[in-house]
């Protein structure tokens, strides 16, 4: 977090990368008074880089000049950042003859494609008709209606490993198991609530990291509501925590998946005074991302969650306050 912003990486961009025409210069080549700093890194580099030009990847035209990649693609066009298995849904219309209209990786596909579910392509409303989950694939038939369908999933998250720990903070290992159990019809405009309807599909397993709070049973029973009220108190922290995570990260809101457990409680402790609320990577291709928050989230997140709020209140102008959130995290 500390030292980076996005203006500092667009400006690191336009002053390094400098496209010739189809090649586009790559970041290795850097000005002589910036060298000394990564004279280290460039050895392996510039090793690297000579076995791509040999394969005919890579050229330059002298040593002073910046490397340019000269193949027909890129290497990012064969990697999805989001769909890094290719065992994904494909979407097909049977309405009047039978053609594919779309494509869903497999993770997101159940809480898509589930039947009955609207689906929507350019402004076209499909309604799945069934779901070939053995055989990916979706079939959906076009439709009028003036709803839309959201998915309702069910997550358990079960720690394997602790990496780090402190207090109630914890960040580890952990094994996910989620399931689509039912739907909602939102009705377009107004968001009302206009019908549900129960699903049974199969489970998705995962391996995952994840950043987890723990409350002790003590600090639950203390609070002075009654307990479908403490409980619903758990419900607004773990949405809270999953949107400044999202800030302090900088990525995707489905990046990131949320979710409340309970603890094993100690001894004469009912099961559910102890709940943990926690904080995992939803995309299997970005394994690891929640370490960044690891046990010292909540002092991040204070010090974000206070450079939100002095832009709102206008305090401080965006870069100001964001300047200022690094200086305190970083401390």
């Amino acid at each position: 977090m500390p030292g980076f912003t996005i203006a500092g990486a667009r400006q690191y961009l336009k002053s390094d990368l400098k496209p010739a025409k189809s090649q586009a210069a790559l970041p290795f080549y850097t000005p002589k008074e910036k060298r000394n700093e990564l004279k280290y890194v460039r050895a392996g580099l510039q090793e690297i880089l000579g076995i791509l030009a040999e394969q005919g990847l890579v050229h330059r035209a002298d040593e002073q000049a910046p490397w340019t990649w000269t193949n027909e693609s890129y290497p990012a066009d064969a990697v999805s950042l989001r769909s890094v298995s290719s065992d994904n849904f494909v979407v097909v219309d049977i309405t009047t003859e039978t053609r594919v209209i779309g494509e869903t990786d497999f993770t997101s596909g159940p809480s898509t494609l589930h039947p009955k579910a609207i689906y929507i392509v350019e402004g076209q409303l499909f309604q799945v008709e069934r779901l070939d989950f053995e055989g990916r694939k979706a079939f959906v038939r076009s439709i009028d209606c003036d709803y839309y369908t959201t998915a309702i999933s069910y997550a358990k998250v079960t720690p394997i490993d602790t990496f780090a720990a402190v207090a109630e903070r914890s960040h580890g290992e952990v094994h996910v198991v989620s399931r689509v159990v039912g739907f909602k019809k939102i009705k377009f405009y107004t968001n009302e609530n206009i019908g549900s309807g129960e699903l049974d599909l199969p489970e998705q397993q995962m391996h995952t990291t994840a950043y987890w709070l723990t409350i002790p049973a003590d600090v639950m029973g203390s609070l002075p509501f009654a307990s479908d009220d403490r409980r619903d108190g758990v419900v607004g922290l773990a949405f809270a925590l999953r949107q400044v995570a999202q800030l302090l990260l900088m990525c995707d809101r489905r990046d990131l998946g949320s979710a409340i457990g309970e603890k094993p409680p100690a001894p004469g402790v009912e099961a559910e005074e102890t709940v943990s609320v926690q904080l995992r990577d939803a995309i299997a291709g970005a394994k690891g991302r929640t370490a960044e928050l690891g046990p010292a989230y909540p002092k991040y997140s204070q010090a974000m969650w206070t450079a939100v709020q002095a832009v709102l209140a206008g305090k401080a102008n965006p870069q100001t306050a964001l300047d200022t959130a690094q200086q305190q995290a970083s401390s």
